[in-house]
């Protein structure tokens, strides 16, 4: 008789015939075995608040059974394990309590109610217990900084500064100093923080936020924030943005007068400020509002940027988005009309899209969407993306989402905010720059590889399901954790069951890994209009 053990598979044994046995009165088996359970090789966050709560996820060496029930142990303290494939989990962390700014403790992967004399091995985990006590803006090694003053800090790759001004939002990167200080980089957002009262919080871990927040004033000409130098760039920005205002009028007002001697002007490039009545806000941005506007008579969208918030990049931008939007002619990207200036403002006018956005439609559930009508929309959207990346040199869009496809009365879907966009010579790639917003976001950018067009299909595998489950995507995830699960984890958002086999193979293969399996957005308009022409249900009404 000879036995075989294996590891994750089926143990067996065999009776073997030997000669001279004539007959078997008794015989006895003995079994030995022991359960291999999976390693711990990496945590993420690794460290946490000592106040628990919040979602670490746990990579293991060998394959997970689903089946099989486990606990992750911080220490003594047992915590339910949660399965989400063979190698990933994640555990809810528990509360510690400590007299100590930090503590390391060992956590390990194991059997419910496990006595914890165990061979399996230990992972150390960092619990933080960190006090904020003062917050002020100075300036180090030639950047502005904030120096933050507290005790409990840890060194960590993923530290990050939350800075909360009136409905704006800045995350920007902190650099570890010691146990009791830290810094905010905020050299390249300071212009939008003077004159305002910041709320301020750290993110340790690149998850976590620290329950207790700073509240603090940065003055318009602080002596003790500003330097010298610093001034010094901020009057050579502005002669250099006055200058840029003066040229670009200059260049505005020859092209009028060259195209009214022809005759042939189909938009108004240069657009008086006084023939353009604001009556309500559509909606907020960063850098200014957009409006609805009465023009001539006609009903349009206005987006207003103050001239006070107007910085070198800014203007860099808005001259950008104004040059690329006023040669673009398709049905399905938003027509812009025409762009001017006082001393108050900047102004971009636009066509009025009635419906608003895409995302706004979506979450309203008062509003009924047949799939036929679903289809039609993201063809629209397909054909507006199709258009850009036609063009030559092709155009990236770069910040693809649901909320800048707006929808006018008739319910045509029109790709809009050319912000970020940027055209690109002979199918080249753009280098690590990362543009958008997070979970439209491809994974090359997120990991800051090269990127090319690409990046958009992928954009619209999630505007796909956003269209399918009339969800927002990745929504009870931190924002700060989007990056490392979509990147790391390849984590896509969840297909619902019983959902049109067509479609999401088609979805999938939009938010496919590799650029290269990703179809064009040719491909996505002739495999959309062939779903609109058989009329078919792609999955249940919702």
């Amino acid at each position: 008789m000879k036995g075989n053990s294996v590891i994750n598979g089926l143990n067996s044994i065999q009776l073997i015939e030997l000669n001279n046995i004539l007959c078997i009165h008794l015989f006895k088996v003995t079994f030995h075995f022991k359960t291999t359970l999976p390693e711990i090789i990496s945590l993420f966050p690794s460290s946490a608040p000592i106040t628990g709560g919040s979602s670490i996820k746990i990579t293991t060496q060998l394959n997970i059974n689903f089946s099989r029930k486990l606990s992750c142990y911080f220490d003594i303290i047992e915590v339910p394990f949660q399965y989400i494939d063979d190698t990933h989990g994640y555990c809810i962390l528990p509360s510690i309590t400590t007299l100590n700014n930090w503590i390391d403790i060992n956590v390990i992967l194991e059997r419910p109610g496990l006595n914890l004399n165990t061979t399996n091995s230990f992972i150390k985990f960092s619990f933080y217990n960190i006090t904020l006590t003062s917050a002020e803006l100075i300036t180090f090694t030639q950047s502005q900084v904030i120096l933050v003053k507290g005790n409990g800090f840890l060194s960590s790759d993923n530290a990050k500064c939350k800075i909360k001004k009136d409905h704006d939002e800045f995350i920007v990167n902190a650099l570890y100093e010691e146990e009791t200080k830290l810094f905010c980089d905020v050299d390249n957002i300071i212009s939008k923080l003077f004159n305002s009262t910041l709320k301020l919080g750290i993110i340790l871990n690149g998850q976590d936020e620290s329950p207790q927040h700073l509240s603090f004033f940065i003055p318009i000409e602080s002596p003790s924030s500003v330097s010298l130098n610093h001034l010094l760039v901020v009057i050579v920005i502005s002669i250099l943005i006055i200058g840029i205002i003066v040229l670009t009028l200059i260049f505005v007002i020859l092209c009028i007068v060259k195209a009214k001697k022809k005759n042939i002007l189909p938009i108004e490039d240069f657009i008086n400020p006084n023939e353009v009545v604001c009556d309500i806000i559509l909606g907020k941005g960063t850098f200014g509002n957009v409006w609805k506007a009465t023009w001539r008579g006609q009903n349009v969208a206005v987006k207003l940027i103050p001239t006070r918030m107007v910085i070198e990049n800014t203007i860099l931008q808005f001259t950008k988005e104004v040059q690329l939007m006023k040669h673009l002619r398709h049905p399905c990207v938003l027509q812009f009309f025409g762009s001017g200036t006082d001393m108050n403002y900047i102004l971009i006018v636009m066509e009025l899209m009635e419906r608003g956005s895409v995302r706004n439609i979506l979450a309203d559930k008062n509003i009924y969407l047949t799939w036929k009508r679903r289809l039609k929309m993201l063809h629209d959207a397909a054909s507006g993306m199709y258009y850009l990346h036609s063009r030559i040199p092709p155009i990236i869009h770069r910040d693809l989402k649901s909320s800048n496809l707006l929808v006018d009365s008739l319910w045509r879907v029109k790709v809009s905010d050319f912000g970020l966009s940027i055209p690109i010579n002979n199918n080249k790639t753009i280098k690590t720059t990362i543009c958008g917003t997070l979970a439209w976001i491809a994974p090359e950018v997120l990991a800051r590889k090269p990127y090319c067009q690409k990046v958009d299909v992928y954009s619209f595998g999630i505007i796909m399901w956003e269209f399918l489950t009339r969800d927002v995507p990745y929504k009870n995830l931190p924002l700060t954790s989007i990056s490392d699960y979509v990147v790391n984890a390849r984590l896509r958002p969840k297909i619902p069951e019983n959902v049109d086999l067509m479609y999401s193979s088609l979805m999938a293969r939009c938010w496919n890994e590799q650029p290269s399996n990703r179809p064009d957005f040719k491909e996505v308009v002739n495999v959309l209009d062939s779903f609109i022409t058989s009329n078919q249900e792609i999955a249940l009404p919702n």
